[in-house]
């Protein structure tokens, strides 16, 4: 009969075999919730990216509004140049005008846009659109409806925050690109228009400093 401690000895192999076993089977079940949990997160973060860019009616709604201005204040069919919203189309050949990354991309959109060098400044937003990144892409839209503005295309402006707002509905600069929708449409003497989209601003972004803003021009129309 073998002794306890005989017994222990022999035993101990396959429970340290058994361990092994069991610790291989867990390391492998950790691995796969890994792997489900970052499939799942991966599908969260999908979900949540097709959420935020969704599209919205709203400054579809007053563009149409500040048109249908013009139709009545011309009594007759609008004009050839009304301003009417159209997605921005980047051609084939403004992407291949720089083989840089896209950080530096933005940062010489930038620069070129601060110094007043609008060309350049567009040839580098233009480029950026489309990026597969979104962050990129919204501030490519964005500062490129900026620097028409500033550039004094107030019609390309008006058209391109109008591509912008309807791509990223939820940005921290839509009532920024609303309102300077309004100052686009007031540069161009559309006095009407502009109300539309001083209103729009005050009505949606109340706590907002363009809100603040845009009942000043109000007052002054």
């Amino acid at each position: 009969m073998n002794s306890p401690q005989v017994k222990q000895e022999q035993e101990t192999p396959t429970a340290i075999n058994d361990l092994q076993v069991a610790c291989a089977n867990n390391a492998q079940s950790i691995e796969e919730l890994k792997a489900e949990n970052a499939k799942i997160k991966g599908e969260l973060e999908k979900l949540s990216y097709l959420i935020e860019q969704g599209t919205t009616a709203t400054n579809k709604a007053n563009l149409a509004e500040a048109q249908k201005v013009q139709d009545v204040k011309l009594g007759q069919e609008p004009p050839a140049n009304m301003i009417v919203p159209a997605p921005i189309v980047v051609s084939t050949e403004t992407k291949k005008t720089t083989t840089l990354d896209i950080d530096e991309q933005y940062k010489l959109a930038r620069k070129n846009h601060e110094q007043k060098n609008y060309a350049e400044a567009e040839k580098y937003y233009t480029a950026m659109i489309g990026s597969k990144s979104a962050w990129f892409d919204e501030k490519a839209r964005f500062f490129l409806g900026k620097m028409y503005a500033d550039a004094g295309d107030h019609k390309k402006a008006i058209i391109t925050f109008q591509d912008f707002v309807d791509k990223y509905p939820k940005s921290k600069n839509i009532a920024n690109a609303v309102y300077a929708q309004a100052e686009s449409f007031l540069a161009l003497n559309q006095k009407q228009e502009a109300t539309v989209f001083f209103k729009d601003v005050i009505q949606r972004f109340p706590r907002a400093k363009e809100a603040t803003l845009a009942k000043q021009r109000l007052k002054s129309l």
